[in-house]
């Protein structure tokens, strides 16, 4: 191709690639193959500087849709791990609304509250309603007892631990034979030293002794069999004679 109709084109498409050339670069002027190289490699630039600002807005929406996907924050979706307290049956029983919308039975582990029927039942009852209804919580733990209930700890969304609240505020007891913390063994030993909530009483009963004691016959209640009537036998009627 002639220098001339290549300087043409050059000055043509960039206008600035001549007047800003260094003596330098007018010496390679006269090169055509380095004349061609550059000018194909300008063309290049260009095309793709149109294209990049074509398509940067498009670029730049999909990025942010893209960043605003993955932000954990602006997710919706369920977690599979939390639930909603709906239901207190007492101090230690939670219906629970999972993500799902299915209802399940949580006794609390290694605590045991008095029953409703005994001193303090309600008062524990208030307690966990008071702390954790119409809340979000987790659960540690998945056990199931013989009655179906998930046993496990229930820990609120600021990190209270439900169980652990009721035995240090006086309304539970360590359930000693099905835990071995050495934690809530100290959180019961301070309640009954400050004689909070149940430990007001001097010998509070504890609740498994309770419900022995109620599942036992009470001897007081049997009584000494009556004895039986004698029926004497009546005299046949007297029938007359028409």
């Amino acid at each position: 191709m002639p220098v001339s109709i290549i300087l043409l084109i050059q000055t043509a498409t960039f206008p600035d690639l001549i007047s800003n050339r260094t003596s330098r670069n007018q010496k390679n002027l006269f090169n055509p193959g380095s004349d061609i190289f550059t000018l194909f490699a300008h063309l290049k630039s260009a095309h793709q500087n149109h294209m990049l600002k074509k398509y940067s807005s498009l670029l730049f929406t999909l990025l942010i849709i893209v960043i605003a996907g993955c932000n954990p924050n602006n997710t919706k979706q369920p977690d599979a791990d939390i639930y909603k307290v709906v239901k207190v049956k007492d101090g230690d029983t939670l219906g629970l609304l999972n993500s799902d919308n299915q209802q399940v039975t949580v006794r609390l582990a290694e605590i045991d509250c008095p029953e409703k029927s005994q001193a303090f039942g309600q008062a524990a009852k208030k307690f966990t309603s008071d702390l954790c209804f119409g809340k979000e919580v987790k659960l540690i733990g998945n056990e199931r007892d013989r009655y179906g209930r998930t046993v496990a700890q229930v820990v609120l969304a600021d990190g209270t631990n439900l169980n652990y609240a009721l035995v240090k505020n006086g309304y539970a007891w360590q359930y000693k034979a099905y835990s071995k913390s050495t934690e809530l063994a100290a959180l019961e030993q301070q309640a009954r030293e400050n004689k909070l909530g149940l430990w007001q009483d001097a010998n509070p009963t504890p609740p498994w002794d309770f419900r022995r004691e109620k599942k036992q016959p009470k001897t007081d209640s049997l009584q000494t069999p009556k004895p039986k009537k004698h029926y004497h036998k009546r005299k046949p009627k007297l029938e007359y004679a028409a």
